[in-house]
């Protein structure tokens, strides 16, 4: 990791201290992920795509029920798969 992504990551960490600890995972990849997640995408982008995406989860969760698990298929395409559980 360089030096500029240390320190991005930081700020990063900075600003998402108040939803931090309901994301499902805190490690620096699964935060990196939401840095890298558009291109060119800045600091205060990423926070708010993660902040909203928290907040989607959350109402998700609340209203409907358990978020169901995807597994990733082995296409080019990127797509998910349901699992019904």
């Amino acid at each position: 990791m360089t030096f500029v992504s240390l320190l991005t990551l930081l700020q990063f960490r900075g600003r998402i201290q108040d939803i931090l600890p309901s994301l499902p995972a805190q490690h620096d990849q699964y935060l990196l992920r939401w840095l890298r997640g558009e291109s060119g995408s800045t600091v205060h982008h990423s926070d708010c795509l993660l902040s909203m995406s928290s907040l989607w989860v959350r109402y998700w969760q609340t209203t409907v029920g358990p978020l169901p698990q995807l597994n990733r298929l082995d296409g080019k395409d990127g797509g998910y798969q349901v699992i019904t559980l």
